[in-house]
């Protein structure tokens, strides 16, 4: 399981993953979820405060490419046949999102198994087949990097989580600026 935390943040100002969010890095929200299915965690970061988080830290093996390049390097450094890709920036993400994915990965062999809720296609979490591995570095070396357009060149399983959606509308909410982490603040708030 690998959380992406190296891109630039440039719209919130700083690190995005090291915000605090009810006083708790956003990225260790994510942690204490994926902890509760005993899966190991890797960071991709090239940022050393990250290391405070007790998981393994990897720098990215194409710096400046984004989640695709992130994605490339969990794949060169994984042994699994399918990766668990998240965002440092989802920290209202359950560990019951992750239990669904799990499930229909069992059952599947779909290059790709991703969330949907309606006409939305999540990226983040979602599992990818090690195969994709020279699919991902052809789009690096061609520099398409758009997760969306890579994920429709795929085999993809959609998973429905409309109604969890429904339960919380923030699952899928991911924190970008200074505004985002307010609303966010109200809405963890509220959920308590």
């Amino acid at each position: 399981m690998f959380i992406l935390a190296g891109g630039k943040s440039s719209r919130m100002g700083k690190d995005k993953g090291l915000v605090l969010l009810n006083n708790i890095p956003v990225i260790q929200h994510i942690i204490n979820e994926v902890k509760k299915l005993d899966l190991n965690i890797n960071i991709i970061t090239d940022n050393h405060s990250y290391n405070t988080f007790g998981c393994k830290c990897i720098k990215d093996i194409i710096p400046g490419q984004g989640p695709l390049g992130g994605l490339y390097t969990a794949m060169c450094y994984t042994t699994a046949e399918y990766i668990l890709l998240l965002s440092c920036d989802m920290p209202f993400v359950t560990y019951r999102v992750f239990e669904r994915l799990i499930n229909r990965c069992r059952t599947t062999h779909d290059e790709i198994i991703a969330c949907r809720n309606e006409d939305n296609l999540y990226p983040f979490p979602a599992f990818y087949h090690v195969s994709l591995k020279e699919k991902v570095k052809h789009h690096l070396d061609h520099h398409k990097l758009k997760m969306q357009k890579f994920i429709q060149e795929c085999s993809t399983t959609k998973v429905d989580v409309s109604d969890m959606i429904k339960e919380d509308t923030c699952l899928f909410s991911n924190l970008n600026t200074p505004s985002d982490i307010k609303n966010a603040e109200r809405k963890w708030k509220q959920k308590k």
